[in-house]
């Protein structure tokens, strides 16, 4: 069975390749019902930790901490495979919560899912974020092996995001537009790329991105905008009741459509006043509105790029993206045509799994997303140089031209 995993900040995205086509898989959620992601969550107690539902499941039980958006932990620049994070009241290893994380994601593939029970390997190719660092990649590609997967190989996000738009919007490319402008906004973390895409040849021509903006952002704003309003803080809340509120903004957060004029959060067992807070959505999108321009600041590199190319289109996928203030500030600033992946969350899972079909055809030629080189001591280690050997953006060699 092959696979593309997207592993996400707030949600893991399975899509299998099923000749020719690339649904993404369905869990079972442990209350009788399905998703199409699985939760990127881990909770701790006693320094044993379940992973996903399970750890949804511990949410308010005695003695455990729900930590949500963990991976954001795991990116930091000075991420190693021996560097430690606190989860809960315990310490542990990178690679170890990353390999017990996918552990449950591939017991859920086999036995908790949608598709039929089955004991051959998993093959999978993987995706990291266009500007992950060295280490970051390291970690996850070693944490995937670990757990039991057959790494086929692995993509930048905005490469995989760009397989699905040309498995699904073929027709928009002609012979005069071959460029597509890919604005891949998650749960923590946003990259861009500008994308050739020949017939089933991809060109990676340039990336750019922010590792610390993403649709969380837009749940701690709304958080935030409830606490002012009853003039309180996430310190008086308490941690629990700080983190179901979080849950409560993003659930309503993601029930906003283009139409909607208000906002309104459950605060249900709170204890904060009311059953419900709401406010008008113009006001949330104010506050948003920040968050979004850093996207466009992270892309400026990009844009400059597509300039010197006709754009076939704008590429919007990623959860946070699904915002309405995104589509429009994007259609406003780039006067583009934007074209949203029908499955916003799942577009890079998509891709990935179209990369492992190796019916498909499609190949992909990537660039360095920074400068690669070496330090050198200078002035008796008094100082540091840098010696670049390969500049950002220089071209990574596909398979066949590295065998030549």
């Amino acid at each position: 069975m092959r696979f593309g995993i997207d592993f996400g900040t707030t949600r893991t995205v399975v899509a299998v390749s099923d000749r020719g086509n690339y649904p993404v898989v369905s869990f079972a959620d442990g209350a009788g019902g399905s998703r199409e992601w699985f939760p990127s969550v881990v909770a701790e107690r006693d320094g044993e930790l379940v992973f996903g539902f399970d750890a949804l499941a511990r949410d308010h039980a005695p003695g455990w901490t729900v930590v949500r958006s963990f991976k954001r932990l795991l990116g930091g620049p000075g991420t190693m495979p021996s560097t430690t994070v606190r989860l809960g009241a315990s310490e542990h290893a990178v690679v170890d919560v990353l390999e017990g994380f996918l552990r449950a994601v591939a017991e859920a593939v086999r036995h908790a899912s949608n598709l039929p029970p089955e004991d051959a390997p998993l093959e999978v190719v993987m995706a990291t974020p266009a500007h992950a660092l060295g280490p970051q990649r390291f970690v996850t590609i070693d944490a995937f092996r670990r757990a039991g997967f057959e790494l086929l190989g692995f993509l930048d996000e905005p490469s995989a995001a760009g397989f699905e738009y040309t498995h699904r919007h073929r027709r928009t490319l002609t012979s005069n537009r071959q460029h597509v402008l890919v604005y891949d906004l998650g749960g923590g973390t946003f990259d861009a790329a500008l994308v050739h895409l020949a017939d089933l040849r991809h060109e990676v021509v340039t990336t750019g991105g922010d590792a610390r903006v993403g649709g969380d952002d837009f749940d701690i704003v709304l958080v935030q905008r409830v606490l002012d309003d009853l003039g309180t803080t996430e310190a008086a809340l308490g941690t629990k009741r700080s983190l179901t509120l979080r849950e409560r903004a993003r659930e309503a957060k993601e029930a906003l459509n283009p139409n909607s004029r208000r906002v309104t959060v459950d605060l249900g067992d709170l204890d904060l006043g009311a059953p419900v807070h709401t406010l008008p959505v113009a006001d949330y999108y104010a506050a948003c509105r920040p968050w979004v321009e850093r996207t466009l600041a992270a892309m400026a590199p990009v844009l400059e790029a597509a300039e010197q190319h006709p754009i076939a289109g704008l590429y919007v996928v990623g959860g946070g993206s699904a915002l309405p203030v995104v589509g429009r500030r994007l259609r406003e600033d780039l006067g583009r045509r934007v074209h949203r992946s029908p499955y916003p969350s799942g577009a890079v899972a998509i891709g990935l799994a179209i990369a492992a079909d190796e019916t498909a055809g499609f190949e992909v030629e990537g660039r360095l997303s920074r400068f690669f080189g070496v330090f050198r001591e200078l002035d008796g280690g008094n100082d540091v140089a840098f010696d670049p050997i390969f500049g950002r953006d220089e071209p990574i060699p596909a398979t066949a031209q590295a065998r030549s």
